[in-house]
């Protein structure tokens, strides 16, 4: 298997470097390795059912980015949901008053980004404020902070305007990431050389070369900090954008592919009987959404809401769609029973009779038709959306199952006319920090990125702003408020959370050093990872 690898992938790197002699990979470095012989390269191919890249500009991209991010850019400090506890990359500790409205960082020395330009203080204030200025992703994250006080070189104070968890918030798994700040002030035309395919970060990986929409090949960072002492490091990385899961399957069944994610749960249980390959499960912070437009009728009648809701086949999707071993029944409405703050006792159960008896008395038993958007290629969303339409058929009503580039699903969701958009938005959702208050503000508050049942109240979004306050100054207290919250929001039926999925990988064996960890759902940290 791995010679029929190394003559595809190997040479495809011999023609992707001789091409690009002289000229980098838009990495804003160089080295890493490129000469010799391709065969004998180490390099490790992932396999992604997503996209590499849709924008280079790190405090604008939104989660599908992170394979890349997390590897040539770094933040303050990371959070291991599998201990909690901190990290620390470029800061080396920090401390926080009793109120909890002054931070202080303490900032790691001799760190350089790939351009030359040093890491300090300064940086780090010039980037809080760029992300603020910018105000795209998950920005709303950094909103409590007021000032960013440079107080020497290496020690840098966030001053808030209210309580935040901005040790969280550093580590967050997107908007959180240091870039060089010789990319400018000017931010249309930094967007414009990010666009190019251009990184400009700490981190221990280049980029080598891209092919736009279809793979990103990462190089070694010669200068990283950290070093490359260890001797088994990753030498490059070649992640390629492979829709269908059945492709990625018999790409890790021959060998041409290290690592993927995302395979239907049949695949995942044959291959666990390869002798070759290993499938990591762990428990994990994802769950499959579906999010309904109260603006578009019918589910603008909360009634209505309700009774899909209980029309959902939440046991169909466990038992066949995940094979009773990839994912759980969830209880709360939103998130991930895991997270804490969430619901857990189950508000809809499977009952197509308390569908049909709510759409009589709300005048539809003539039924009408649904337009739920799910993301191509991914097969498992819609077999149990097909599931799903034949019990709404018994009542009636029908569930246009659309099929679509995520690209082409969000740029319809931004539409200005929610009433004449999708009527369900399905997709992966997470918590861009381990805390309740980031799945609210992403996909519930007004001004949410992720906010596709455009409920818009006033009212709700002071209730979801209290209770992230009221959490970060108590915890128990802020706790009970999201009780409450997710109580509220079950009641609305604004969301129908489908399953709570376990975290899924398929790793070659000979790929060795990665440990799965929820803040960071799917995304392999290569540094700290070799092959055998």
């Amino acid at each position: 298997m791995r010679f029929s690898r190394k003559l595809t992938i190997a040479v495809a790197f011999v023609l992707a470097f001789s091409l690009l002699a002289g000229c980098g990979g838009g990495g804003g470095g160089g080295g890493g390795g490129g000469d010799g012989d391709a065969a004998d390269l180490n390099f490790l191919t992932y396999a992604h059912y997503v996209v590499p890249v849709h924008t280079w500009d790190p405090h604008v991209a939104a989660h599908l980015e992170n394979q890349i991010f997390f590897n040539t850019y770094e933040s303050l400090v990371r959070f291991d949901a599998n201990t909690d506890t901190f990290i620390y990359d470029l800061a080396t500790d920090y401390e926080r008053s009793e109120d909890g409205m002054e931070w202080t960082f303490y900032l790691r020395e001799g760190v350089y980004f790939h351009d030359g330009t040093p890491f300090n203080a300064d940086v780090v204030k010039w980037n809080i404020e760029r992300i603020q200025r910018i105000n795209m992703s998950s920005a709303y994250l950094w909103a409590a902070v007021e000032e960013v006080v440079v107080v020497d070189d290496y020690e840098v104070k966030f001053v808030l305007s209210e309580p935040a968890p901005i040790d969280l918030i550093a580590s967050s798994n997107q908007t959180a990431w240091m870039i060089s700040p010789e990319v400018g002030d000017d931010d249309d035309a930094a967007m414009e050389w990010f666009s190019q395919g251009n990184v400009a970060g700490t981190g221990p990986y280049l980029v080598r070369s891209q092919i736009q929409g279809s793979e990103v090949i990462l190089e070694q960072n010669p200068d990283y900090w950290q070093g490359w002492d260890r001797g088994n490091h990753i030498e490059f990385v070649v992640i390629q954008y492979i829709a269908e899961a059945s492709t990625r399957r018999q790409m890790m069944e021959s060998g041409e592919a290290d690592m993927t994610i995302a395979l239907l749960a049949e695949d995942n249980i044959a291959l666990m009987a390869h002798p070759d390959l290993e499938v990591l499960i762990s428990d994990g912070f994802v769950n499959l959404a579906a999010s309904l437009n109260s603006k578009r009728p019918p589910l603008d009648n909360q009634r209505v809401r309700q009774a899909i809701a209980h029309s959902y086949p939440a046991e169909m999707f466990v038992e066949y769609i995940r094979q009773g071993e990839f994912a759980s029944v969830a209880t709360d409405t939103l998130m991930s029973n895991a997270i804490w703050g969430s619901k857990q006792d189950l508000r809809y159960d499977f009952d197509i009779e308390k569908t049909r008896e709510i759409l009589i008395e709300e005048g539809f038993e003539d039924g009408f038709e649904l337009d739920v958007s799910v993301m191509v290629g991914m097969e498992d969303r819609r077999r149990i959306l097909e599931m799903w339409a034949a019990e709404l058929a018994k009542v009636n009503v029908t569930l246009n199952i659309n099929q679509m580039l995520f690209e082409a699903m969000y740029a319809q969701s931004q539409e200005e006319d929610k009433t004449a958009i999708q009527h369900i938005f399905t997709f992966a959702n997470w918590p861009d920090i381990v805390h309740p208050g980031a799945m609210y503000s992403n996909s519930a508050h007004s001004s949410g990125a992720w906010d596709f049942a455009y409920y818009r109240q006033d009212h709700y979004d002071a209730m979801i702003d209290d209770a992230f306050l009221t959490s970060v100054i108590d915890f128990d207290a802020g706790r009970d408020k999201y009780l409450e919250l997710a109580e509220y929001t079950a009641e609305q039926a604004l969301f129908i959370n489908m399953g709570d999925d376990k975290s899924v990988t398929v790793i070659n064996k000979r790929v060795k050093g990665l440990n799965p960890n929820p803040a960071y759902e799917w995304m392999p940290f290569f540094y700290y990872m070799w092959l055998e």
